[in-house]
């Protein structure tokens, strides 16, 4: 349908969307302790929307220009208040402008670090290394041949 347009690069804020709206959607347990200087339902809101907008502004390619920031701004933002406005119709939540300046908040403070502080961006942007397997020196692979499998090597050896 779409030539030379992938799909990649949207999958982690779609999914991230779909979680937000359907967690919105449900009655929220009380919450569990935490200390009495951090709120965690602000936490929370500020840095999943943080995270959502910086996943945003990765779909729009390299090099992060402006204009990409200021758009996965507006469309974090958007998302933002659109979940608020949902929840205002449901019976089991509650809908709060604290939680969407938060949102905003979150989403401004992401983008802005993610744009203009190349270290921070480094460290997102660093490919996970996952340990590989170690290949085994010829030596080894003989005297493993002679021993059966999980027997111990003789004073010999």
């Amino acid at each position: 349908m779409f030539t030379g347009i992938s799909a990649r690069p949207f999958f982690w804020p779609l999914l991230l969307a779909a979680t937000l709206l359907c967690a919105s959607g449900w009655h929220v347990p009380p919450a569990a302790p935490s200390p009495s200087w951090i709120n965690m339902h602000a936490l929370a809101h500020f840095l999943v929307f943080g995270l959502f907008a910086t996943l945003v502004c990765r779909c729009f390619g390299k090099p992060v220009r402006p204009r990409s920031l200021l758009l996965a701004f507006l469309i974090t933002a958007f998302f933002g208040a659109c979940d608020e406005l949902r929840q205002l119709f449901n019976p089991v939540r509650q809908s709060s402008l604290g939680d969407g300046v938060l949102d905003i908040l979150g989403a401004a403070v992401a983008l802005l670090a993610y744009g203009y502080w190349p270290a921070y961006r480094r460290a997102l942007e660093c490919r996970l290394s996952w340990p590989r397997r170690i290949a085994r020196s010829p030596s080894l692979k003989d005297s493993s041949a002679a021993a059966p499998r999980g027997a111990l090597p003789s004073a010999a050896d």
